[in-house]
């Protein structure tokens, strides 16, 4: 059974830019841009997520033989969602956000997004025959709301079980043959986690440098260096990535949950090229891209 959510993305962003004239040769453009782009969230903070810190390790899951966690097990719980009430759930180590500290959209903000640019012309010769131009810029993007999406399955709000037999949509603790209750077991949940500490804003480092020549009055050749560097990508993770510490020996196994997926910002992509071009369109001659 999963629930429905309102999710809600919201960005604000101011910047200022000013050209400055230093003299007859040398030009700068100068800006600096603010990016406020919280995390996605569900409006009615109806989600779930995995928190190591929430995790009482004297509540660890008592299994049964088929997998399935003990009804006497500690750590067991009810969902505030009515529809689950009174099946328990195992929720050693499960925030809801605006409790005990969870964000809002599960992971922490950075509002202290600030891109600087910065750029410059310069007329090697004064005569307006050859120009030097180079900038450089930082650039911040939010994280598109699909991992939330993705963890909208989460218990408590949503529940995944195997049923011994159908049940009725509209409350899966009856059988649908009988209309009586079932004795549905408690399988360990399966989680999307995301990674709280490990949500930094996808961020991009974009630079170039060239040289501009006339070699007429109606024909200008351009040779430019452009390269930038992306870091802070969103990855999925496997089921066992290394990378992710003690997070997954504490999901997995005793603890009661299985990891599908665990979601953070820390993979870099980086490009670099040479184009060389006149009046007609660009051409790029060389180009590279490394992650």
């Amino acid at each position: 059974m999963q629930d429905h959510g309102l999710w809600n993305n919201v960005s604000w962003a101011a910047y200022v830019q000013d050209n400055w004239r230093v003299n007859r040769r040398l030009t700068l453009n100068l800006g600096l841009r603010w990016d406020g782009v919280p995390h996605t969230y569900e409006a009615n903070n109806r989600m779930g997520n995995f928190y190591p810190n929430l995790y009482d390790r004297a509540k660890a899951a008592l299994l049964n033989p088929d997998g399935t966690i003990n009804p006497a097990s500690p750590g067991l719980g009810f969902s505030p969602n009515p529809i689950l009430a009174n099946v328990p759930l195992y929720l050693n180590g499960i925030g809801i956000p605006g409790q005990n500290g969870v964000p809002k959209g599960l992971v922490d903000n950075h509002w202290a997004a600030f891109g600087p640019r910065v750029g410059f012309a310069y007329d090697l010769n004064g005569q307006g025959k050859t120009v030097v131009r180079g900038g450089a810029g930082m650039m911040y993007e939010r994280i598109q709301g699909n991992d939330m999406y993705d963890a909208g399955p989460n218990i408590p709000f949503s529940l995944q079980v195997n049923t011994p037999a159908p049940v009725e949509m509209d409350d899966p603790r009856l059988s649908l043959a009988t209309g009586t209750a079932l004795a549905l077991p408690i399988n360990p949940a399966s989680l999307t986690g995301l990674n709280r500490k490990s949500y930094k804003l996808p961020t991009s480092y974009q630079w170039s440098l060239g040289v501009q020549h006339s070699l007429t009055t109606k024909t200008v050749a351009s040779i430019a260096y452009v390269g930038n560097t992306n870091r802070f990508q969103k990855r999925p993770y496997g089921i066992q990535p290394a990378r992710s510490g003690g997070l997954i020996p504490l999901i997995n196994g005793t603890a009661g949950f299985q990891l599908q997926h665990f979601r953070g910002s820390e993979d870099s992509r980086a490009f670099h090229s040479i184009r060389l071009s006149t009046n007609e369109p660009t051409l790029t001659i060389m180009g590279c891209s490394s992650t």
